[in-house]
């Protein structure tokens, strides 16, 4: 209370670029399956509010045409393949688009499941399609399969090793997974349990963060 609130200043810098404060737009898929501009639109909306967007492997539009639609920073989230070369080629195309920053979503070796979804029957409109979430290795749209998809940090290290962007590990909840993040080349954590439907029992994300600040010690 009685705080002199009259010149705060909430900018920060985050990797290598200032943003005006610290909140960033999360990756979510199918933006067209809710309005016919999609991610075009999403794109152009998190650019007038000044946020930068870390669009999603799940997009509905290619990553190209959503960095030509705005000035704004963009940042690109993965998942893992089977394909090695497919995941290695999505990365490059991310980064010839301009993203500044990889965010890999670690916490879903398995798709949870999404009762509400196959209670409403839902399904992309058959003439949609998500260009970038494609396993070439099966032919067809990708589902997470762990017996084809298994990701190790071995895997976060091969990425790191190619990428020539920062790249971020999403969906950390431990303090010695932090560390070893680190360990493998990550520029940063996200501490997220991915809204709690993937993992059961998962920890709360804020319940985590205390540990995971504790362990990573500034860096």
């Amino acid at each position: 209370m009685l705080r002199d609130v009259a010149s705060v200043d909430t900018r920060l810098t985050l990797l290598g670029r200032e943003h005006a404060f610290p909140i960033l737009l999360a990756p979510t898929a199918y933006h067209r399956v809710l309005h016919p501009e999609g991610e075009i639109a999403t794109a152009r909306g998190a650019a007038a509010a000044g946020i930068t967007w870390i669009v999603s492997v799940g997009t509905t539009t290619p990553i190209e045409e959503i960095a030509r639609a705005t000035a704004a920073p963009l940042w690109f989230q993965l998942y893992f393949q089977s394909d090695r070369v497919f995941t290695r080629d999505l990365v490059q195309q991310a980064e010839a688009a301009g993203c500044e920053v990889l965010c890999l979503t670690v916490d879903s070796p398995i798709i949870g499941p999404r009762n509400r979804q196959a209670r409403a029957g839902f399904r992309l409109p058959p003439e949609m399609t998500t260009p970038h979430l494609y396993d070439i290795g099966q032919g067809k749209q990708a589902v997470m399969d762990p017996r084809r998809v298994v990701a190790t940090w071995q895997d976060v290290e091969w990425l790191r090793g190619f990428t020539t962007r920062p790249l971020i590990l999403k969906g950390i909840l431990d303090g010695a997974d932090a560390v070893r993040g680190i360990q493998a080349g990550a520029a940063a954590i996200v501490v997220s349990n991915h809204g709690g439907r993937h993992l059961d029992t998962a920890v709360a994300a804020i319940d985590a963060l205390p540990d995971v600040v504790e362990h990573v010690e500034g860096r």
